[in-house]
């Protein structure tokens, strides 16, 4: 036995030999006295350990050989006596057996109100000893971790136990350990917890208040926010941190009382937004006001003439601070808060203030020439610098552009090493997820992108000559390149397709996805929409550098293949705006040159770009079919896409003079009708004002009168089907150029015709599909004006029925026409399908004559809940993805249709 004293081997040898538990118990009162003695080592204690058994000493724990004459608190206390000593042993506190009995001590602590207690607390004392030993060790926290000692220690302190001191401890340590991975999933706990922490912190006048802080700031930072969060506004705890902090910051208080509530406001507001600091009813500003000074002044008292070690010392109390103006910054931007003139003169000056002291400590560690060799935490305290400077920089504030423009290239370089640690962390993560192996050797750099959070504040600098200049000289836009790619992984998600057999089915619910998953992909668009805002700016302001750089052409390649794949998901509204006029804007820059008329995916581009402009605006929702209205659609994120979609306007005008065969694959792409009527009415506008000088603002109004004429009345029975538009353009025209009626009539049925003719994907489409279906035509209006528009387009020849509502005594949605089809095709209605770009008319009318199926083309987007379609398509030739299998189907039915 080496080095175990003679005394030693004696007891373990008693232990052993002992023929029963009364024997084992007695020799218990010897370990007690020789494992406190000075000879009793590391090895002894485990050798005495192991010869004890941990079976027995549970067996005196819960008390199952108690006699008559003794009672289980006497059995209880010796082996908790013996536990405590062991347990100081870091490799006995972790030994198997006594974690795998960690619930023992639970138990024992959680009943110390039980009256078996009241007489000998020490038993409860002693088994708090033994579960803080065991808590100072990884594989002691995970096991208490597992039997749920979270929920517990919250329980004791909540219910005033003996000891929650202790308890408090012991959950702080666990919480801040995991995180919110401790919590679960159940927020009562926490706030049960928390509630009562925040009353006694409210009520509480002894220096104890700041200890409370400190524990308040470390359980509100390892929250699980997505649980507690949307229960909070019902807890108190919210307003009993209010009052307290409010109570402590507006008395004369020192350092060591105003850190703790400094630190704790800050996760508070990290938690629950600067909202929070509005809870007084009379003066809801004041408190904000207060914060938001003390904390200004405190970046100054620990920044100002000093050394970057000096600062680093206190750097938690910095970043809390850091943090609270950052959401200030943020929360007065939005335009919420009503400051008066004297209040905004305050703020700004006191922010100056803590702001040049951050670009002060900065310039030292720009100008160290070991900065690149700081340890990973004083960089991520010089992130966090750089973090709350560009929050303020962001606003387009004018203060020390010299300094900045400065430090500009040691922030860009910082941020585009956080940028790729972070990405590789990103990545690295997504291995795991998918079973690949993941290196575990990440950084703290890589747990936040720096060059993520600079991007607003980019958008303003590049507008600067300077700032632009040093930004181009650095070839940041390569960085801000891999920027986009990045985000657009993140952004861009593909749901599985459908086997051919499930999709006419029913539809099951798709799995949702994770809530940070969403959350990412919301941020990464916001980062998307300032990477193209950064973007657009150099377009505009480095014309030269565009036009010269492989960098924007391959930037332009990526919008050409990327912007479609936005199309019909309303979270990328904004963010298609944004690369489509990006794309534009560069278009422009480029020229002709860059651009080739048989490259598919340009033409996808500006189709998709056509898009996001034309649905803007809708003429339908207006009495008056000249004047244009914001979309549903639109109008909520209009406020930030209106400039953006007259600058894609005017930018798409100059793009059609340097590329023309745009506007003839625009009017020639077989768009919803609605779409190529708007080009043909800008070209007729164009036509009239440049071959028969009508001034632009007639051209205009006359195209307008004569579009909404033709709409209300297509065809006239007592004029040839030609002299019709003729007349109408008669009426609409001034009388000095009525002249022109005719010409410009002929000019107009050429593009309509033009317009409206079947693209070759289509025919390929029709002729496909009639290998395996019948098809069938049915359309609304005059029998003259719609035939023509049939014979001018050679549709007969792809169909096996043509139904006209003019000819018939209905028109959709008429069930009575659609079964009138079917029976034309000799189908029964439940086999054939409708498609249809109208809710109101074809899918209303499909679903009446209860048809099979019904398909929607939009060519709006609708938020109408009545009559949904079965699917839902954005362009003719994806109707093969909704169908069914069309040998299988024919030879399992009759015969099937699609109309």
């Amino acid at each position: 036995m080496g080095e175990i004293s003679e005394s030693i081997k004696k007891c373990i040898a008693i232990l052993k030999a002992a023929q029963s538990d009364t024997e084992k118990f007695a020799a218990l009162f010897m370990v007690t006295k020789l494992v406190k003695g000075k000879d009793c080592n590391t090895t002894a204690k485990k050798v005495l350990f192991e010869a004890i058994g941990f079976k027995f000493l549970k067996k005196l724990l819960t008390g199952t050989n108690a006699q008559d004459d003794c009672p289980p608190s006497v059995y209880k206390s010796v082996a908790l006596s013996i536990l405590t000593c062991f347990c100081v042993e870091p490799e006995l506190a972790t030994h198997p057996e006594m974690l795998a009995n960690v619930p023992v001590f639970l138990d024992i602590v959680q009943t110390s109100d039980n009256d078996d207690y009241d007489d000998n607390l020490i038993i409860v004392s002693e088994a708090y000893t033994c579960l803080q030993c065991i808590a100072e060790h990884e594989a002691g926290q995970k096991a208490l971790i597992e039997v749920g000692a979270i929920t517990k220690m919250s329980e004791i302190y909540s219910h005033q136990s003996f000891q929650t001191d202790e308890a408090l401890n012991i959950l702080v340590k666990l919480v801040s350990r995991y995180g919110p991975e401790a919590w679960g999933n159940d927020p009562k706990p926490f706030h049960a917890l928390v509630n009562k922490i925040a009353l006694d912190f409210a009520t509480d006048q002894s220096e104890r208040k700041f200890e409370l802080a400190t524990i308040l700031s470390a359980l509100l930072y390892s929250c699980n926010k997505d649980t507690v969060l949307p229960g909070s506004s019902d807890e108190t705890w919210p307003q009993s941190i209010y009052k307290a902090l409010h109570d402590v910051l507006t008395s004369k208080i020192g350092k060591n009382q105003r850190d703790p509530a400094l630190k704790l406001a800050a996760n508070i507001i990290d938690l629950l937004g600067i909202e929070w600091t509005f809870n007084d009813e009379e003066n809801p500003k004041k408190f904000f006001l207060l914060l938001l000074q003390l904390c200004a002044i405190e970046i100054r008292m620990q920044l100002e003439d000093r050394s970057f070690k000096q600062a680093f010392a206190n750097a938690d109390l910095v970043t809390a601070c850091f943090l609270v103006l950052e959401s200030s910054i943020n929360y007065m931007a939005s335009d919420q808060l009503d400051l008066e003139q004297k209040e905004k003169q305050s703020v700004y000056t006191s922010l100056k203030g803590a702001f040049n002291a951050v670009v002060s400590i900065l310039t030292k560690v720009s100008n160290d020439k070991n900065r690149d060799k700081l340890p990973d935490a004083e960089k991520v305290f010089v992130c966090a610098m750089v973090r709350v400077l560009v929050a303020w920089l962001a606003q387009e504030t004018t203060a020390m552009r010299d300094q900045v423009y400065n430090l500009l290239p040691f922030m860009f370089s910082l941020a585009n090493d956080s940028f790729h640690a972070y990405r590789a962390r990103k990545l690295a993560e997504k291995n795991k997820s998918e079973g690949e192996a993941m290196n575990t050797d990440v950084s703290l750099m890589g747990q936040i992108d720096l060059l993520r959070l600079m991007l607003p504040a980019l958008c303003h600098l590049v507008v600067e000559d300077k700032a632009r200049d040093i930004t181009l000289n650095l070839k940041e836009e390569d960085i801000l390149y891999e920027a986009m790619n990045f985000h657009w992984s993140i952004v861009h998600y593909k749901k599985p397709p459908i086997p051919k057999s499930e999709r006419l089915k029913a539809k099951k619910p798709e799995p949702e996805l994770e809530p940070q998953v969403l959350e990412d992909m919301k941020d990464s668009r916001a980062a998307m929409v300032s990477l193209c805002n950064i973007f657009m700016n150099l377009t505009v302001l480095a014309p030269k550098v565009v036009e010269e750089s492989m960098l924007f052409n391959t930037l332009l390649k990526f919008i050409f293949n990327n912007l479609p794949e936005l199309k019909s998901i309303p979270e990328n509204l904004v963010l298609h705006g944004h690369l489509a006029v990006l794309g534009l804007l560069l278009l422009k820059q480029q020229g002709a040159s860059k651009v080739k008329k048989n490259d598919f995916s340009i033409c996808r581009y500006i189709q998709s770009s056509i898009r996001f402009l034309w649905d803007a605006y809708m003429v339908d929702e207006s009495n008056d079919p000249t004047a244009l209205v914001v979309s549903m659609t639109y109008k909520e994120n209009w406020g930030e896409i209106a400039d953006l979609w007259f600058l894609g306007m005017q930018t798409l005008s100059g793009v059609l003079t340097i590329v023309p065969w745009i506007s003839e694959f625009a009017i020639e792409s077989g768009w919803a009708e609605g779409i190529a009527e708007m080009l043909a009415k800008v070209k007729l506008v164009e036509i009239l004002h440049n071959e028969y000088g009508v001034p632009h603002d007639v051209a205009t109004e006359s195209g307008a009168n004569f579009l909404r004429a033709f709409r209300a009345r297509p065809d006239d029975e007592t004029y040839a089907i030609h002299e019709w538009p003729a007349h109408l353009w008669r009426n609409c025209l001034p009388k000095n150029y009525r002249h022109i009626a005719k010409n410009i009539s002929a000019e107009w049925l050429k593009l309509r015709f033009k317009y409206l003719a079947l693209t070759a994907d289509v025919i390929h489409l029709l002729e496909s599909l009639r290998e395996d279906y019948l098809l069938g035509l049915i359309t609304n209006g005059p029998s003259r004006a719609q035939w023509q528009k049939i014979e001018k387009l050679g549709l007969r020849k792809y169909f096996d029925c043509v139904l006209v509502s003019g000819d018939l005594p209905w028109e959709k949605p008429d069930q009575n026409i659609f079964l009138e089809a079917c029976k034309l095709l000799s189908v029964e209605p439940r086999h054939c399908i409708m498609v249809g770009d109208k809710l109101e008319t074809d899918i209303q009318g499909g679903k009446q004559a209860d048809l099979l199926s019904t398909v929607w083309i939009p060519l709006h987007k609708d938020d109408s809940e009545s009559d949904l379609p079965d699917f839902t398509i954005q362009n003719v030739t994806e109707l093969p993805d909704v169908l069914p299998n069309s040998p299988k189907l024919k030879r399992s039915v009759s015969n099937i249709a699609v109309c």
